[in-house]
């Protein structure tokens, strides 16, 4: 398995952790500066990993090291998204289709912030002004 994070600052790598079990399983590469937080992780996801049984558990702890740090450094984790947001007042599901759009458009562009809608806004804002 692979996960990896990366930072960029002024369009330069700031930072980089990577883990490629193709490389083993106990492969974390870390370039850039220091990272607080990654050695506990590290430390604690080889210690789980251990305890499952080394390269021969079947289990690969340490695909999370990169996940977690992006979790204390974001505060985004990509397995605990809250999705309860999307179903709000329309009750679907994501799993659920989209319904079909109509054929009518007329003010649909206005609802979705079209170029139309952006210039109609410029127009009464510079008519305040004058």
């Amino acid at each position: 398995m692979f996960s990896g994070l990366r930072a960029y600052r002024d369009g330069k790598s700031a930072w980089a952790v990577v883990h490629d079990a193709s490389n083993g399983i106990y492969d974390l590469t870390v370039s850039g500066s220091a990272l607080p937080g990654l050695d506990a992780i590290r430390e604690r996801l080889t210690r789980e990993q251990d305890d499952e049984g080394a390269a021969e558990a079947g289990v690969d702890t340490m695909f999370d090291a990169p996940v977690e740090l992006g979790a204390a450094v974001c505060r985004f984790r990509h397995d605990e998204i809250d999705r309860s947001w999307c179903c709000g007042r329309s009750g679907r599901r994501p799993d659920q289709a989209l319904p079909a759009r109509s054929a009518d458009r007329s003010g649909s562009a206005e609802r979705r912030g079209s170029p139309d809608s952006w210039t109609r806004l410029a127009r009464i804002d510079q008519s305040d002004g004058a």
